[in-house]
């Protein structure tokens, strides 16, 4: 496995995806291209549901999608936007642009769909610090998860 990386590293974004997943000539999945993948990486339910709105709050369904650098000097990759500071622990760098990759690792961090927080749905965990200390900015993510999820295409 890949060690961390620093916080101010970064993987490189690639088109050529490691997945048989092939996405549109904008760098997205469909959407029911995205709920096979998170369904692959064991989203069911509710929680595929959840997951589903919220690769596409992340990431607008891009795999390959990498953030500017964070203020605290991390970025986020693919389709769930997972923090560098996951890089090695659960996914390896050379995955992080891979969809069924990052999906499996969302899965793992979700616990198995169970608990968003660390995307800040919820009232637990960054979630709940984010509710408390920037409320203006919690109730904006969550209400473009619900617009969102609105369009959920299964």
């Amino acid at each position: 496995a890949t060690g961390a990386t620093t916080p101010a590293a970064a993987v490189a974004p690639t088109t050529a995806l490691a997945s048989t997943t092939s996405v549109g000539a904008d760098g997205r999945l469909g959407p029911r291209q995205l709920v096979d993948v998170l369904r692959r990486a064991g989203f069911s339910g509710d929680g595929l549901r959840t997951a589903w709105a919220l690769a596409m709050r992340e990431s607008s369904g891009r795999p390959g999608a990498l953030s500017k650098v964070n203020g605290n000097g991390t970025r986020d990759h693919g389709l769930f936007q997972l923090n560098s500071i996951h890089v090695g622990r659960v996914i390896d760098a050379d995955k992080v642009f891979d969809a069924d990759a990052n999906a499996r690792a969302a899965f793992k961090l979700s616990h198995h769909g169970k608990n968003f927080s660390a995307w800040g749905i919820g009232h637990t965990g960054w979630a709940g610090h984010l509710e408390r200390m920037q409320p203006a900015t919690y109730a904006a993510y969550n209400a473009r998860f619900q617009e969102i999820l609105a369009r959920f295409p299964g």
